[in-house]
């Protein structure tokens, strides 16, 4: 049986005994998801287009608002055509250019958007503040290509996460998640 979200992984006994479980701790502030009117559907093709002045006015307010120093994008087929997720990246770059960006469509562009959220919103989390012990060791962000990797790897996977270290003569590391 392939569960999702809070049930993978865990026996049938362990789904339906709800007694004494609690939900876990929220991932992002608490209101801080921002709608904005675009559809593409499962196919890839553009339902209803972005419109891109009411996006950079919605997504600088929204950035102002919460204070963010990240943002995930996370779009429902955007797996399918990355093309809307990348224009609110732009625009959030222009608006916000200290933020950090995390789309879907690059962290886990795959079919599941709940693990797809997840898997964004974690990146958001360790691609703005690199390092976790002082500078030696960062976590990668997309576009940068640690020495010794001939090809960009995902930032973050519903697995592992790739780390590097700002160390001379080291090289990219996969940290796996159990």
């Amino acid at each position: 049986m392939r569960g999702h979200g809070r049930v993978a992984g865990r026996s049938v006994e362990d789904v339906f005994g709800v007694r004494g479980t609690s939900l876990p701790a929220p991932l992002i502030v608490p209101g801080a998801v921002l709608e904005l009117h675009e559809r593409v559907d499962s196919a890839g093709n553009v339902v209803v287009p972005l419109d891109e002045g009411r996006a950079a006015d919605a997504v600088a307010a929204f950035i102002g608002d919460y204070q963010l120093d990240s943002v995930a994008v996370v779009f429902l087929w955007s797996f399918a055509n990355p093309e809307h997720e990348q224009v609110v990246e732009k625009i959030a770059r222009t608006v916000a250019p200290d933020v950090f960006v995390s789309l879907s469509s690059r962290v886990s562009p795959r079919l599941g958007e709940f693990e797809r959220t997840v898997a964004s919103v974690l990146n958001g989390y360790i691609g703005p503040e690199p390092g976790l012990h002082g500078d030696e060791i960062s976590f990668w962000s997309p576009g940068f290509q640690p020495g010794g990797i001939a090809r960009a790897v995902p930032p973050i996977a519903h697995d592992r996460a790739w780390a590097w270290s700002r160390l001379p003569g080291r090289r990219a590391i996969a940290i796996p998640a159990s």
